[in-house]
């Protein structure tokens, strides 16, 4: 492998890896976040603070045990997909689980 391909490799690599350590810094300060959020636009203490709390806790608890292994099986088989190479199916089967989960309540 030649040097500058070798380099822009390392780079790569590097950019990848510095976006995974920044997505889970932020989600795992997502309830932070939140807060912060909601309190621009509220005033919120005593127990109206607290069940804050409580419904950021619940939204997070599911979104890590139901939505986020939702999301890596669909990227498993999106991944699987493309290295078959793609077809018109599985386009239409992108676009249907991207609005599928767009509708999720």
């Amino acid at each position: 492998m030649n040097r500058a391909l070798r380099f822009a490799a390392t780079c790569i690599t590097l950019v990848i890896l510095a976006g995974c350590s920044t997505v889970r810094f932020a989600y795992d300060n997502a309830d932070a976040f939140i807060r912060w959020r909601v309190g621009q636009f509220l005033d919120l203490s005593g127990e109206a603070a607290d069940e804050l709390d409580e419904r950021i806790e619940a939204f997070l608890r599911w979104h890590r045990t139901q939505a986020l292994p939702k999301y890596a099986r669909e990227a498993d088989d999106a991944a699987r997909r493309v290295a078959r190479g793609l077809s018109r199916e599985d386009l239409l089967w992108g676009y249907d689980s991207f609005v599928a989960q767009a509708l999720e309540k």
